[in-house]
């Protein structure tokens, strides 16, 4: 997986001896229809939202998400300490952690000097920790913030509820946008404008938002899988789920089709996929007209 929030749910569900799939898992929990972008539109905005809604539907997944906390370069050594201990015991009790530096990452266990961590799948080159050093957490001493997250496990919801509360948590991030960023980001058919004006400072000297390119493209992808496997649970909604699930397969291949465009074709590009994301709502809120009729 290019998200690297998703491989850490993915390696949770895994552990607590869920069957999901990787589209059940993007599709459930909300993160296939995320659109977010900082200024820079680096990958790392895909993290830069509030985890609200996203808690509320792994819950129906059967996933119960903590957050452990946020901690900055002023953190003192006793809360360092206390930290440390509460993912021991939480590791101990069977409840997966993770950190997030730069990108998320599975805490796998622990010895007597720190944490052992899994390196994530992402787009880029990238050299991750594969340990977290008790005390002084060197590894992530370039990071302005670090986070640590427990993964538990409750009673899931029935296959009706997955898809409509998700179908309906995305109608909400598109009719109230501001909602669902965080530090500087937009959110919504918003970050194409957002897009087009970097391009614009880029002169044409680079085409910005290639990596962001690539993880979006991978949850429209998903998105187009959930909805197809939605389909069945209410088969009178088969019509409505198959044209959603090819209009999201079409803003997947425009966005993973950027990095392949000459400088010149990229503003029309993301012109029309706006456009495309729009269509998108408009075909989740006829499906789920069809899914709960």
């Amino acid at each position: 997986m290019l998200t690297s929030l998703m491989g850490v749910v993915a390696g949770a569900a895994e552990y607590h001896g869920y069957s999901h799939s990787d589209q059940l898992l993007f599709g459930g929990s909300g993160l296939a229809f995320l659109l977010n972008a900082d200024r820079g539109i680096s990958r790392q905005s895909i993290h830069n939202w509030p985890f609200g809604g996203f808690d509320g539907l792994l819950l129906n997944l059967g996933i119960l998400h903590e957050d452990l906390g946020h901690f900055g370069p002023d953190i003192t050594a006793d809360e360092r300490n206390r930290l440390e201990r509460g993912i021991r015991r939480l590791a101990s009790r069977g409840v997966p952690c993770s950190v997030k530096g730069i990108e998320h990452q599975l805490i796998t266990g622990f010895d007597d000097h720190g944490f052992l961590l899994a390196a994530p799948s992402v787009l880029e080159r990238e050299t991750f920790p594969d340990r977290l050093d008790y005390g002084s957490w060197d590894q992530f001493r370039e990071c302005r913030s670090v986070s640590f997250h427990g993964f538990g496990t409750t009673h899931p919801a029935s296959p009706e509820i997955v898809v409509t509360e998700s179908l309906r948590y995305f109608v909400s991030s598109r009719s109230n946008p501001a909602r669902h960023a965080l530090y500087g980001c937009v959110s919504g058919p918003r970050v194409y404008d957002r897009w087009i004006a970097a391009l614009a400072r880029s002169e044409g000297s680079v085409v910005p938002g290639k990596a962001l390119a690539m993880v979006l493209g991978e949850c429209r992808r998903m998105a187009a899988w959930f909805v197809r496997e939605a389909a069945p649970v209410k088969p009178a909604s088969t019509e409505a789920a198959l044209e959603l699930a090819r209009a999201f397969d079409e803003v997947s291949s425009g966005l993973t089709g950027l990095s392949s465009l000459p400088s010149s074709d990229v503003r029309s590009a993301l012109e029309d996929l706006k456009k495309r994301e729009k269509e998108c709502l408009a075909g989740v809120e006829r499906f789920l007209r069809n899914f709960i009729a």
